[in-house]
């Protein structure tokens, strides 16, 4: 019994072959309505970069910033391992109670806010 099968491939994809290139994605077979199989298709992925809005910065310290995206509210903060490890510690809490403080009074303006 001889089955005669269609392949269905891109001049892009041939080329690419041709230039030794593997292309990305996959190959599928289709079939007709009786569930029988008809050819064989090279389907590429789907690469779409991701574009999202970058970041609003809230709030900008000497050592460290707040921002915040579409999902998050994110906090860094740095020292310099030059001035030690107190120096350090105390450096980094000093930034993160100026951020900290920085957020409520960001919640105290938006409470007001909606209060009125």
């Amino acid at each position: 019994m001889l089955m005669e099968i269609t392949i269905k491939i891109d001049e892009k994809l041939v080329d690419a072959l041709k230039q030794g290139r593997r292309p990305d994605g996959r190959l599928v077979g289709t079939k007709n309505s009786l569930g029988n199989l008809t050819g064989i298709e090279f389907l590429p992925f789907n690469r779409k970069p991701r574009l999202r809005e970058a970041d609003e910065i809230l709030y900008q310290s000497a050592n460290g910033w707040l921002k915040q995206s579409c999902k998050r509210v994110k906090m860094w903060i740095s020292t310099s391992r030059d001035i030690g490890m107190g120096r350090g510690a105390m450096a980094l809490m000093t930034e993160a109670q100026e951020i900290t403080l920085f957020m409520n009074q960001l919640a105290k303006e938006a409470r007001e806010y909606v209060e009125n």
